[in-house]
């Protein structure tokens, strides 16, 4: 399988502010990208490379989900799926498995603290008055 940066290159250039365009070399349209995707996942489905079901909103969460595994956080994630809000990240992202993450970070907060393992100032016993 070709490389994201190999699937852009080949794309043919344009002027568009977009990563992607329309043939025309502008801007998708929210029809024209619904009707284009629509028609590549018809295609897609038929040659039994992707389920019957797949969304390009599924799609986003999936990309976000893997991301957040991978450790990038929401900020990063909004940035790439040019979302203003750092909290869209997490709202794609929020079915991501942490797991390994909050491991290596429990890891961290242990070294962080291993000099508090020793009393520093033990308690007294305080002795009642009889």
């Amino acid at each position: 399988m070709a490389s994201h940066k190999a699937e852009l290159d080949r794309a043919e250039t344009h002027s568009a502010i977009t990563v992607l365009a329309s043939s025309k070399g502008t801007p998708w349209t929210y029809d024209g990208l619904s009707s284009s995707w629509h028609r590549l996942k018809k295609k897609l489905e038929n040659e039994k490379l992707v389920g019957v079901g797949l969304t390009m909103k599924g799609l986003r969460h999936t990309m976000a989900t893997t991301l957040r595994e991978a450790g990038l956080d929401e900020r990063d994630i909004s940035d790439l799926l040019a979302q203003k809000s750092p909290a869209m990240g997490l709202h794609y992202s929020r079915n991501a498995n942490l797991a390994k993450k909050n491991a290596d970070t429990m890891q961290v907060w242990e070294q962080a603290t291993e000099h508090n393992k020793d009393v520093v100032k033990p308690f007294q016993k305080t002795v009642k008055p009889q």
